[in-house]
């Protein structure tokens, strides 16, 4: 609870999973009532088949990631600093891109101060990937300098979907 007697976890139905790199730290936070997971990077010497330059992404803490057994796809990494997302669906995809290029182009006092908030837009690419042509937005890379960057994906709200969502999705995130 909270100074106001808020209970977060029940009185806003909130759960979030931490994932960790090391086993230790996965059971340290169990004990103590933290939903973890070991997070577990594609091996990438058996991997996708990427171009020159282009690596997976070995920081990255949720969404979709490379998976060996259904052909997954996830963040990829530039050597020039940027971080490529695959999009993976052309309508939440387009909307995305629409988003960031709004954002980019935007006067308005609020977008402008979250603009700081937000990694550079820097376009989008194709990239190959096991063989098939993939579009990906292109963005900073703002873990780029550091060893062993600490990172948390946060939602805001007591919903998690976009109103778009298909009913599966919605479950799921429910």
């Amino acid at each position: 609870m909270d100074q106001d007697g808020i209970n977060f976890k029940k009185d806003l139905n909130m759960s979030a999973t931490v994932f960790v790199r090391k086993k230790d730290s996965e059971n340290v936070l169990k004990m103590n009532g933290i939903n973890a997971k070991l997070y577990r990077p594609c091996d990438c010497s058996e991997g996708p088949s990427l171009p020159p330059g282009i690596t997976v992404l070995d920081n990255q803490v949720a969404g979709h990631s490379f998976t060996k057994a259904d052909s997954s796809l996830g963040i990829l990494k530039h050597t020039d600093g940027s971080v490529l997302k695959p999009i993976l669906k052309p309508g939440p995809g387009a909307r995305e891109i629409q988003f960031y290029k709004n954002l980019q182009q935007s006067t308005d006092p609020v977008s402008v101060e979250l603009r700081g908030f937000v990694p550079e837009f820097r376009g989008t690419t194709t990239v190959t990937v096991n063989g098939r042509d993939v579009e990906c937005i292109v963005l900073e890379n703002v873990t780029n300098e550091f060893v062993e960057p600490c990172i948390m994906d946060i939602k805001i709200g007591r919903q998690t979907w976009d109103p778009e969502a298909s009913s599966d999705k919605i479950e799921t995130e429910k």
